[in-house]
C-alpha cells in the first residue's frame, strides 16, 4: 500500500465517521425561520429540565459541527492523496 493510498483510506474513514455522526445528530441548524422569525420552544419553568435541555442542546451542536468537520477533513485528505499520487 502506497503513501497516497494510506492517506486516501484515512480520509474515507473520516468521511464515514462524519456521515454516521450527522445521521444521528443532523446538521447544525439555526433557530430562525426563512421569513426571519425565531423558533420559540415551549418554555419550561423547571430549572432541572432547563439545565438538562441545555446539556442536550450543547452536545447536539458540538457533535453536529464535529461531523461536518470530519467530512471536510476527509475530503481534504482524499484531495491530498490525489495530489501526492501524481
Amino acid at each position: 500500500m502506497t503513501y497516497a493510498h494510506s492517506i486516501n483510506c484515512i480520509g474515507l474513514v473520516f468521511d464515514i465517521a462524519g456521515v454516521i455522526i450527522l445521521f444521528y445528530y443532523g446538521p447544525p441548524a439555526l433557530d430562525i425561520t426563512k421569513d426571519g422569525h425565531k423558533i420559540l420552544p415551549f418554555n419550561s419553568s423547571n430549572p432541572e429540565e432547563i439545565a438538562a435541555n441545555r446539556v442536550v442542546a450543547g452536545r447536539h451542536s458540538l457533535l453536529s459541527k464535529m461531523g461536518l468537520g470530519l467530512l471536510g477533513l476527509g475530503f481534504v485528505l482524499q484531495f491530498v492523496s490525489n495530489l501526492v499520487s501524481n
